[in-house]
């Protein structure tokens, strides 16, 4: 893949140039904040803040671009997706409270 980069007809206009640039700053500063979020906050809640921008992403795209189809497969789909995301999520966070033994032996 690497030797048809130089192929792509648009790779030296400008405006491709500048979309990519910004395209690339703008994963680079995802990255840092997603890492900032998980070194201020725990990482369950930056599981949890990821869970949730996951749905509105999802609610977005549907509706903002009109080519999804809203049949009951596609819909339950995303349903089912976002339901599991939801459950690992509470699965971690069950596993990260102490037990009730070990709350009572730390009093």
């Amino acid at each position: 893949e690497l030797s048809t980069v130089p192929q792509y007809p648009r790779l030296y206009a400008l405006d491709f140039q500048i979309f990519f640039v910004v395209s690339a700053m703008q994963a680079f500063f995802l990255n840092f904040l997603i890492f900032l979020c998980t070194r201020v906050n725990s990482p369950l809640i930056t599981s949890v803040t990821g869970t949730v921008k996951d749905l509105f992403t999802n609610l977005l795209g549907m509706t903002l671009f009109g080519d999804f189809p809203f049949n009951p497969p596609n819909v339950l789909s995303i349903a089912v997706c976002f339901g599991g995301s939801v459950w690992y999520s509470r699965l971690k966070y069950l596993a990260s409270q102490p037990k009730k033994g070990e709350r009572e032996e730390s009093k």
